[in-house]
């Protein structure tokens, strides 16, 4: 059933999706409970007990995927609106710009890419052009760093008129978050393959 659904989703109602899902996870459930009582009673794990505990877990996973699923394939919907439109004369021409999905993902949503699987989707229907690839994110783009990156130079010039300020200090102190968050990871990276060899010397 999760194999189906996977390649022809899209094919199905909305609502056929919901009952196969609800109902392939009360079955499972079900059955899964009924196994684990059998076991405490007589006191010995068979291969039924393990497959009926594997297909609740599985169809827990199939309901939680068939429920993200729609949740984001709604906000994709959502993000794919609108933003500004071009009047120039009579004739009126609109321009769709799409933010990336990334702006508003969440923690767990950046973690699994989640966010990707919209352009994904996408690409796999079609060639993506150029309008098909989303915007970056508002405080991304070149202008909103540019700005931020006079302000910070404008501050420091302030803050120290005798001298020139330094663009590398400039840049530090707009991305410090980034670069720290960067070289913590590189840091892990490091301590990782340094440390790898020497634990599998020592158990060896």
């Amino acid at each position: 059933m999760g194999l189906m659904i996977s390649l022809r989703g899209k094919h199905f109602p909305k609502a056929s999706l919901w009952v196969l899902s609800i109902l392939a996870f009360l079955f499972t459930a079900i059955a899964c409970c009924l196994s684990l009582v059998t076991a405490i009673f007589i006191k010995e794990v068979s291969i039924k007990v393990a497959l009926d505990i594997l297909s609740f877990l599985g169809a827990s996973l199939l309901l939680l995927c068939t429920y993200m699923g729609y949740k984001y394939e709604e906000i994709d919907e959502n993000l794919c609106t609108p933003l500004n439109s071009e009047v120039d004369g009579s004739s009126k021409t609109e321009s769709v710009v799409t933010i990336t999905p990334f702006a508003k993902a969440r923690f767990f949503n950046k973690m699994t890419f989640w966010w990707l699987n919209p352009l994904m989707k996408r690409g796999r229907e079609k060639t993506l052009e150029d309008e098909d690839i989303p915007k970056l994110r508002e405080e991304d783009q070149a202008q909103a760093c540019y700005l931020l990156f006079t302000e910070k130079f404008n501050e420091q010039k302030q803050l120290n008129p005798s001298s020139q300020p330094s663009v590398l200090w400039t840049i530090v102190s707009c991305h410090w978050k980034e670069i720290f968050m960067s070289g913590l990871f590189a840091l892990l990276t490091v301590v990782t393959l340094s440390t790898g060899p020497l634990i599998l010397n020592t158990f060896i």
